[in-house]
């Protein structure tokens, strides 16, 4: 078990893990009966206890591995915001 904190169309970043895993090692996740394949990427020990953060890029991308489309995600800029109106209060 472990929890998500970071999610792209190419990789995650999870959080919990009391498994020492170590760059390069391989990892099969299965979420909602959909299986993906992993690759460490890095890991980092977060306290004495043996938990771990680790990120993970995907062999391959789906377009909605996780559910959900992360390829069509665009953030706008700031200037496209609707203008004021002016003497609004």
């Amino acid at each position: 078990m472990a929890h998500t904190l970071d999610l792209t169309a190419t990789g995650v970043r999870l959080g919990s893990i009391r498994h020492q895993l170590k760059a390069l090692d391989t990892l099969t996740i299965l979420y909602r009966q959909r299986k993906m394949e992993f690759t460490v990427v890095w890991t980092k020990l977060l306290d004495a206890k043996g938990e771990y953060q680790v990120g993970l890029q995907a062999f391959s991308q789906e377009k909605e591995g996780w559910g959900m489309s992360l390829f069509n995600s665009i953030a706008l800029p700031l200037t496209n915001a609707a203008p004021a109106v002016a003497g609004a209060v």
